[in-house]
């Protein structure tokens, strides 16, 4: 069952390139370039690139998510959203190898969200296949088919709950309609029962573009580089 607590607020901060959604808080990580962590700044976690990759890995680096109290009560990401313009209508394939130790208390996971038509199309927060407690690395893939109506989309991984966990090989892949998709439409949390009008959802259409409008359009470092500059982590200045 996956856990991750107070995830509504990390996940409101999903779309990256937006500067009015996450403000940057300078913390104690380095985190890689190209990409973001986000917390809600209570000082429970440390993101940061890692060298502790794989054997036999293809990357540089890793990267990692740490809890630094025994029972957080928030949860961390590590981040990174791009245009959808060169994905629509294809069939997308996030995948990473994830490690754990101590996650005694929730969850680790990879996810991926796309977003457009001013909702959250389809998305995968391995639900219904978390990492707990202490595992070796393994491959974790997610499968989602874009939209022609996409925006953009963003993914990462999760750490909610006690304990460290790790990523190496991200890999972002077009694949064919043969490999089977392993999400679900919409978002983490059910959809209100109440209908947007056609009007709200024109002026979360309108928020979306410009959220994306400047995030980049294909994925960057996803060997998980450090280039030693600036360290932020960005914080939700939503409620």
């Amino acid at each position: 069952m996956l856990h991750i607590p107070r995830l509504s607020i990390t996940t409101r901060a999903l779309a990256l390139s937006a500067a009015a959604v996450i403000t940057p808080v300078v913390l104690n990580a380095q985190v890689p370039t190209g990409w973001q962590a986000i917390t809600d700044a209570s000082g429970e976690y440390t993101v940061r690139a890692d060298g502790a990759r794989r054997d036999g890995g293809q990357g540089f680096a890793g990267a990692t998510i740490k809890a630094n109290v025994a029972s957080p009560r928030g949860s961390a990401l590590l981040a990174q959203s791009i245009r959808a313009d060169a994905y629509r209508g294809k069939r997308v394939r996030l995948s990473g190898y994830l490690k754990t130790i101590g996650v005694n208390e929730g969850t680790a996971v990879l996810f991926m969200r796309i977003d457009g038509d001013g909702i959250v199309q389809t998305s995968d927060y391995m639900q219904n296949r978390p990492l707990m407690l202490t595992t070796d690395w393994a491959r974790q893939e997610i499968v989602l088919d874009v939209p022609r109506t996409a925006i953009g989309f963003t993914y990462g991984f999760m750490l909610g709950g006690s304990g460290q966990a790790w990523l190496d090989d991200v890999a972002i892949d077009v694949v064919s309609n043969d490999v089977p998709t392993t999400g679900q439409p919409g978002g983490l949390y059910p959809a209100p029962k109440t209908s947007l009008s056609a009007r709200d959802l024109d002026q979360r259409r309108r928020e979306q573009e410009v959220a994306y409008r400047r995030a980049p359009g294909a994925p960057q470092n996803l060997a998980l580089r450090r280039d030693g500059a600036a360290i932020i982590v960005a914080a939700s200045t939503m409620p």
